[in-house]
């Protein structure tokens, strides 16, 4: 009986833990802004709440005029407020003034982290505040960035934890190209892998090029190693920044950690075959006192 209950514990502690990995290719919400009402007085204080965005980052709240078309530039960068998003807050909620933006209404609250790799706009009517048609095309990086994941090469042994759900390396390779005609400088990457794209299970070190001339094209390569478990998908970003608008650039790798569902399915199968043995085991009979026959199972 031991025997059975102790496979039947591996069996159940295994497959707690392979649920417990969760769905490994969800999507994560994208980030989003309200407000506590929309229409408003210039000078006005108003309630901005933010919700799925990344915990620890840090964002900047402006008003903006002309739908924010062009970016930033059609922001009130200059009473723009900065917020951090804590972990132990139970709502991401901040006051906030409000003031002309420098082109006329459609008006809109714009949220942008850092990097403005993650932006999220919430309409806003402010009261006496010219309106205007929408100008200008949607501002473009001028860096092309592209983002390539590749499992890296490992050692036998390196190879069987990997198989295992253990620790696995990749080669990931960002490469950047200046479309435009000027020089661009202090340029900036962050790179970061996760199960969601929001997550920041592991920060990849890549330092940015001092400076990259028109036309001109930029590569580096990081090994990087993902600590256990590892297994189903993993999102990886890259985002550059410090010439306009942020560029990022998206891949993902799926692992199928082999050798740790063959162990699974092995100690299923040991259950499976401890229980038919049991339920096949011939029964032996034993005499009573007083010289019946009892039928009992055999041990």
């Amino acid at each position: 009986m031991s025997r059975l209950v102790r496979a039947l514990t591996w069996a159940v502690a295994i497959a707690l833990s392979l649920a417990a990995a969760g769905p490994a290719g969800a999507a994560a919400p994208a980030p989003s802004v309200t407000l506590d009402r929309a229409s408003v007085n210039l000078a006005d204080t108003i309630l901005v709440s933010l919700h799925d965005w990344p915990i620890y980052d840090a964002v900047t709240v402006s008003v903006c005029g002309n739908g924010a078309r062009r970016g930033s530039v059609d922001c009130n960068l200059t009473n723009s407020q900065g917020l951090g998003i804590n972990r132990f807050d139970a709502q991401h909620v901040t006051q906030f003034a409000v003031h002309a933006p420098p082109f006329p209404c459609p008006c809109v609250v714009r949220v942008s982290n850092a990097t403005q790799s993650l932006l999220a706009v919430t309409p806003i009517a402010i009261a006496n505040f010219p309106t205007a048609p929408i100008v200008g095309d949607a501002y473009r990086s001028p860096l092309a960035i592209t983002l390539r994941v590749r499992h890296a090469p490992q050692g036998f042994a390196a190879t069987v934890r990997s198989r295992l759900g253990g620790p696995t390396s990749y080669v990931v390779r960002v490469t950047l190209r200046n479309r435009s005609t000027d020089v661009l400088d202090a340029i900036t990457i962050r790179a970061r892998a996760g199960r969601r794209s929001g997550d920041q299970a592991r920060l990849v070190d890549i330092r940015g090029p001092g400076q990259l001339a028109p036309g001109a094209t930029w590569s580096a390569e990081r090994r990087v190693t993902l600590a256990a478990p590892v297994l189903g998908r993993f999102r990886w970003t890259v985002t550059a920044s410090g010439a306009g608008p942020a560029a990022t650039g998206r891949a993902t790798t799926d692992h199928v950690p082999v050798l740790l569902y063959l162990i699974v399915l092995a100690l299923i199968a040991d259950v499976a075959w401890i229980v038919v043995r049991r339920m096949k085991r011939p029964k032996r009979t034993i005499p009573r006192t007083r010289g019946e026959l009892a039928i009992v199972p055999a041990r």
